[in-house]
């Protein structure tokens, strides 16, 4: 419940912060590697965050080829930003799920008229 409040409060603080920020139509899309433990202690690990939350964010296994870490057991975060680097969303997702399907819940609605990003 708590995480849900949160949630809340964390989209009316960042709509009331874009006011602020000259208005853009290109915004830039990525995402990162969130590990919770070692992947070799995945399987022994007893953290809360392997069994899916309220909103069935499970930790799992993915892979980063452009970090050191591999394969690794996790989340992975989505974050769109102005060119300036401003952060205007955001998303945290079981570490398997493809950047593909993630941005499209995040760019629904038509808020982004243009979103660039790498391959993912």
């Amino acid at each position: 419940r708590r995480r849900r409040n949160l949630s809340t409060a964390s989209e009316v603080l960042r709509r009331a912060l874009t006011v602020y920020f000259p208005k853009t139509d290109v915004f830039l899309v990525d995402s990162f590697p969130i590990p919770i433990c070692d992947r070799n202690r995945a399987e022994a690990s007893r953290s809360d965050l392997k069994w899916a939350d309220a909103s069935g964010t499970l930790a799992t296994y993915g892979h980063c080829a452009t970090k050191s870490l591999g394969t690794f057991f996790g989340f992975r975060g989505h974050l769109i930003t102005t060119r300036q680097g401003v952060p205007v969303d955001f998303a945290i997702a079981s570490a398997h799920i493809d950047d593909r399907e993630v941005l499209s819940v995040l760019s629904q609605g038509g808020r982004y008229p243009m979103i660039l990003g790498d391959k993912g």
